[in-house]
């Protein structure tokens, strides 16, 4: 259906052979050579591109202008990474490999990505598609990595992936917010850093609404708004099941 509404669109800019645009043409015989007869250039990058994907060819994507349906033609086609070392522009390339990495939820393609950041970027993207910590491992950035494992961490309530984060004011948040969702006090003794833990104590004595775990709240402010918070869930709950 897609591909008919794009081939009703560009005919009008690429004109017709008979009773057939060139476009179609060139997709129903799968020869990209006709689509450089194509005069409109935009039309003839979708021309390009709708040959590559028909034909299961994502090398003929190298010969459309536009960076942006050129990825996404890479992408849809779905090569391999080899395909994209034809592309003479580095930043063009390291596109190429992140487009490719994503369509195949392969990790290798993000290994050949010459620019750091984004080589990272396209680990943290495969690790979200594929749900895969492994992903996390290989990301080169400190940074990046522990929010990585963060993340999943966090995603799947699970503690032991946050002993995996290397910056310790990470860890003790990974833990927080673990213990925030889970309602799970014992995971606040885990966290070093008095502020820090004093405030895992508060979140999670108004995530629970327990007035006891608020008790426990060291600094003043906090625990008065842990009360607070705790006290009105509780009542608005109570007038709510009354009301019913």
């Amino acid at each position: 259906m897609r591909l008919m509404w794009l081939l009703t669109l560009t005919a009008l800019l690429a004109g017709c052979v008979g009773r057939e645009s060139l476009i179609e043409e060139a997709v129903r015989r799968g020869d990209v050579e006709l689509c450089y007869g194509v005069k409109d250039d935009d039309a003839k990058d979708i021309c390009f591109r709708e040959v590559a994907v028909s034909t299961g060819r994502p090398a003929d994507c190298r010969r459309i202008r536009s960076l942006d349906l050129k990825v996404e033609c890479y992408s849809t086609a779905k090569g391999s990474p080899n395909m994209c070392e034809a592309t003479e522009r580095r930043g063009t390339r390291d596109l190429c490999y992140k487009e490719v990495a994503l369509a195949l939820n392969d990790t290798g393609a993000c290994g050949m990505i010459a620019y750091a950041g984004l080589r990272d970027s396209c680990y943290g993207d495969v690790a979200e598609e594929t749900n895969s910590t492994y992903t996390c491992y290989k990301t080169e950035d400190p940074n990046a990595r522990d929010l990585c494992y963060a993340q999943f961490a966090v995603e799947r309530g699970n503690e032991r992936l946050c002993e995996k984060i290397e910056s310790r004011s990470k860890e003790e948040m990974c833990y927080l917010e673990i213990a925030k969702a889970e309602r799970d006090l014992s995971l606040c003794n885990r966290i070093l850093t008095p502020v820090r833990r004093d405030l895992c104590v508060r979140d999670v004595g108004i995530s629970s609404n327990d007035t006891g775990i608020c008790a426990e709240v060291d600094n003043p402010e906090w625990k008065e708004l842990c009360f607070k918070e705790a006290y009105d869930t509780t009542n608005k709950s109570a007038e709510t099941g009354q009301a019913a």
